[in-house]
């Protein structure tokens, strides 16, 4: 378990703050529009990847 990667991402109505850990520290932290994100993906190493939003971010 000391090897899992989570990339959290903060969904928001123009942007999206996401944050990559592993080994329980912080590795990267990014702030992009929504577009940004799919080609920045693909280009991780695989990891759980967490979703979130509050309720008017898509409004």
């Amino acid at each position: 378990m000391n090897n899992i990667t989570v990339t959290d991402v903060d969904l928001a109505k123009d942007v999206f703050q996401i944050c990559t850990l592993a080994n329980n520290q912080v590795r990267s932290h990014a702030e992009m529009i929504p577009r940004e994100f799919t080609p920045w993906i693909t280009n991780q190493s695989p990891s759980t990847v967490v979703f979130e939003a509050c309720v008017l971010s898509n409004c």
